[in-house]
């Protein structure tokens, strides 16, 4: 699917894709889409916690640090057992699943 660059909730289709590809357990494609999305609208952290789970469940811990760095750039203080808690995810197994990718990055519990 292409989408127009121009259009200005571009990242945020990513970011749908990302959440998307995340529950289905396709680490690679969820770090493909926040990273586009990421160089859309680099100020977003969401964008940082998908690449950094994506990254810490598909075994890419080095990655996965370097996303969780750029994320408590932007958020000091957050937590993995606060995204597990609060996450949008409806699904408990979905928000511990992140945790966990998050936990593998070194993101703090």
């Amino acid at each position: 699917m292409r989408l127009s660059p121009r259009d200005i909730f571009g990242e945020e289709y990513q970011l749908y894709y990302a959440f998307a590809h995340f529950q289905a357990g396709r680490y690679a494609e969820a770090v493909s889409a926040a990273q586009l999305a990421i160089q859309q609208r680099p100020e977003h952290p969401v964008l940082y916690i998908m690449a950094a789970a994506s990254h810490g469940l598909a075994g890419e811990i080095d990655k996965a640090t370097r996303a969780i760095a750029q994320l408590t750039a932007l958020v000091p203080g957050v937590s993995a057992a606060d995204l597990e808690e609060n996450f949008l995810y409806c699904r408990q197994e979905d928000r511990s699943r992140l945790a966990r990718g998050l936990r593998a990055g070194g993101l703090a519990s």
